[in-house]
Order: C-alpha cells, then sequence, then structure tokens
C-alpha cells in the first residue's frame, strides 16, 4: 500500500511528518478514473482533504506515471 493525497495541502502535511518531500504524479485522467479514484476516502482528521491508498494491484499505474519529488 502507497499512501498518496489529492491536495498539496495534504501532501505537504504528509512531508513534513514524516520529514521527507512531495512526490508529484501526472496519471492521465482516464487512468486515474478508472484505477485510481476508485480508492480515494475522505481523510480522518480532515474530511475536506482527500488520502488516495493505492494499493499494490495498481502499482503498475504509479510505476508508468511521470512524477518528480518536490523538496526533500
Amino acid at each position: 500500500m502507497a499512501y498518496f493525497a489529492k491536495q498539496r495541502e495534504l501532501a505537504e502535511q504528509y512531508a513534513k511528518l514524516y520529514g521527507e518531500g512531495v512526490l508529484e504524479v501526472d496519471i492521465p485522467k482516464s487512468v486515474y478514473d478508472a484505477r485510481i479514484r476508485p480508492h480515494e476516502v475522505p481523510y480522518l482528521s480532515d474530511p475536506k482533504l482527500i488520502e488516495i491508498p493505492v494499493p499494490h494491484s495498481a502499482f503498475d499505474v504509479l510505476n508508468a506515471a511521470i512524477s518528480r519529488l518536490i523538496g526533500g
């Protein structure tokens, strides 16, 4: 399982908590809608934010995506 945030605000909270940077990932909308969006859940500490626990079965989407580390 890999945890992602839909909003930059939550990603930055993760980065601060874990002492890492933000990994920005570009996924085509059609692929995101079909493979990643079903895993979106409200973040427990702030339900207006969306957390995305991506299961191992969808790692191929992450591995094929263009990504860049910001900060860290």
